[in-house]
């Protein structure tokens, strides 16, 4: 009797994706530069900071966690689609329609009074989480995520500008 013959499992052949900078600034729509604005403070809290605002490209580490233009696609694309922004290509858009000249800006206080990441609110269409990089004065925005809520908690500290001045 013939022994049965193995066969080789087919090599899997591998596809690398293209690889970007998760840093990358991504371009506004609007306005054809890296910036999204600029964050005025208002408020008169010490831990609040100015700062222009970019959108990396970023990163989805899970459904949950991540940060940038690759999260918002990832976690909140239903929302987007809604907002009538289709495509992962359209997620600049989408935050450029959020923080644009005159955006409030949102911050809620932990309990030794420190301001917690912003919130740039643009109602209906949603808001924008921003986190600062950097040492102070030294530092910028980073889009964390953005996404649709209509009744955002937290206290007004600020507005945004189109521009540095």
């Amino acid at each position: 009797m013939k022994k049965p013959v193995k066969l080789k499992p087919k090599k899997k052949v591998f596809v690398p994706e293209i690889q970007v900078n998760k840093n990358e600034k991504l371009i506004n729509p609007k306005n054809g530069s890296t910036s999204f604005g600029f964050v005025e403070i208002t408020d008169s809290s010490p831990s609040l900071i100015e700062g222009e605002i970019f959108l990396p490209h970023g990163e989805a580490y899970s459904y949950r966690n991540g940060f940038g233009a690759e999260h918002i696609w990832r976690k909140h694309a239903n929302d987007m689609k809604a907002a009538g922004f289709e495509t992962r290509d359209d997620v600049s858009a989408y935050v450029a329609e959020i923080i644009r000249e005159g955006s409030l800006v949102q911050s809620e206080f932990d309990k030794h009074g420190e301001a917690q990441d912003l919130k740039v609110v643009r109602n209906p269409i949603g808001l924008a989480i921003l986190k600062y990089k950097g040492r102070p004065n030294f530092g910028f925005y980073q889009v964390i995520t953005a996404f649709r809520k209509n009744d955002p908690d937290g206290n007004v500290v600020g507005t945004i500008r189109d521009k540095i001045m």
